[in-house]
């Protein structure tokens, strides 16, 4: 009977928000945009709705409470384009929060390479085994991001964890 009456808690503990810092770890100040995949490109995404980080000063952080289920990116702004597809030309941290327990995450370069990005997983699980992801060149290893202009299937950098939080790090 108590198993049933913790199921509830187990339920919500599992589907609670994430928060994500984001540092801006280069010597100049960086314009940051939190992307919202929701509605028509992803319709079982959560939109992020909080504050934008704006243009966070050298050294700067800015945590950011994203719902679960979340499924879109991070990125340098310098372009305007808030991180659109197509649109944007910029480096960015991708996550998919939630799908199936785990949370997958990964650096992408296909629209082009705006500066070095660093995603690190914190408070994901007590097993460990949460992969950092790091890319500071347009020539990362595919083990590390998606490269320049090149979606390819063969290339999959993509990380898997219990579902957490993360420090994502912009380095010029």
């Amino acid at each position: 009977m108590l198993a049933l009456a913790l199921l509830p808690l187990l339920a919500t503990a599992a589907l609670a928000d994430h928060t994500i810092t984001i540092v801006n770890g280069c010597s100049t100040a960086q314009p940051l945009y939190i992307g919202s995949l929701n509605g028509g490109q992803n319709p079982t995404s959560a939109a992020y709705t909080g504050a934008q980080p704006g243009t966070l000063a050298a050294g700067a952080s800015f945590v950011a409470t994203i719902p679960t289920s979340w499924n879109s990116q991070i990125c340098y702004n310098s372009d305007g384009a808030n991180c659109a597809a197509g649109a944007s030309t910029s480096s960015q941290a991708e996550w998919n929060m939630d799908s199936g327990g785990l949370d997958y995450y990964d650096i992408s370069n296909v629209q082009g390479y705006t500066g070095g990005i660093e995603i690190v997983p914190v408070n994901t699980s007590p097993y460990g085994g949460c992969g950092t992801l790091e890319c500071t060149s347009a020539d990362c290893a595919c083990e590390e991001a998606y490269p320049v202009d090149t979606p390819s299937p063969s290339c999959n950098p993509v990380q898997a964890c219990p579902s957490g939080d993360y420090t994502v790090t912009f380095l010029c």
